[in-house]
């Protein structure tokens, strides 16, 4: 019934629906009207919904403004009743073009080359389900990363009953490993499902968690859960250059990650944040 009515107020006629994704935050529908054309819904609901559908369509049209990478264009945000939705293009993610990875290596390294003199953004948004803060600061990546990244997630990993030890040491020996990256336009959650291909199999990226922050964060991401031909490496070279050792220790940037999964989807995610802790410290 109310994608039915979120259909007729934004003069849909809508043929078919299904939900694709849903989580406690928000719900995903594919929406096909009567000419065949695809859009896809997002429906947001609960008290937070105006606030994190605002937050969202922040973050997608700051990065599609800014970054180089493509990203399905948003064409309405609206309200009904409660519920705050909005709609945006839908990328069909079928085939790749022979030079899709050489086109998102170069697409990735130019959105990095977008910087600020600050860490953070001028908004919170989201990382998955759980809010993001980025107040932005003129400080160090270290400082950035340890106060505005680790720091959040590992208290909101107390209050869930996961506890951490030594981190003092941790944090010292992160200090003297952590380069004093400048700030890069990142996308922020840059696993494999958040990529996709337009409708000429071009590369395109969804649900950002853009700020600016040290680029590795975006490698290290990539890194963790697979899924990115290595030809993408070559391709961004030789617009940015990478560091010959830049594998070496993404596992410090995967953290941040990692306590993400481990507040969003439990205990599973403990031992491997507790590995990386006890490597580091």
């Amino acid at each position: 019934m109310l994608i039915s009515q979120i259909a007729i107020k934004e003069q849909i006629n809508l043929k078919k629906h299904c939900c694709i994704s849903q989580n406690d935050k928000a719900e995903i529908y594919l929406i096909t009207d009567t000419n065949q054309a695809n859009f896809v819904l997002k429906v947001f609901t609960g008290e937070n919904a105006q606030h994190q559908c605002q937050l969202e369509t922040d973050s997608l049209h700051f990065f599609e403004r800014e970054a180089a990478l493509s990203t399905p264009q948003v064409t309405q945000i609206n309200k009904l009743a409660q519920t705050h939705y909005f709609l945006m293009e839908y990328m069909p993610n079928k085939i790749k073009s022979s030079d899709y990875w050489e086109i998102f290596g170069r697409q990735l390294a130019l959105t990095h080359l977008t910087t600020n003199n600050f860490f953070g953004l001028h908004f919170d948004n989201y990382i998955g389900q759980l809010k993001q803060s980025n107040a932005p600061k003129k400080q160090k990546a270290f400082d950035f990363f340890i106060y505005n990244r680790l720091e959040p997630q590992f208290e909101l990993a107390r209050k869930k009953g996961f506890h951490f030890n030594a981190l003092d040491s941790f944090y010292k020996n992160l200090e003297n490993l952590i380069s004093d990256e400048k700030p890069a336009l990142i996308h922020g959650d840059l696993w494999h499902g958040n990529l996709l291909s337009d409708e000429k199999g071009r590369p395109s990226v969804i649900d950002t968690a853009c700020c600016f922050a040290p680029r590795p964060m975006d490698w290290a991401m990539m890194e963790l859960f697979g899924g990115f031909d290595s030809s993408w490496v070559d391709s961004y070279h030789e617009v940015y250059s990478m560091p010959t050792n830049w594998k070496k220790d993404l596992a410090i940037w995967q953290l941040y990650f990692l306590l993400v999964h481990l507040n969003s989807f439990g205990k599973s995610y403990y031992n491997p944040c507790q590995e990386i802790i006890t490597k580091y410290r």
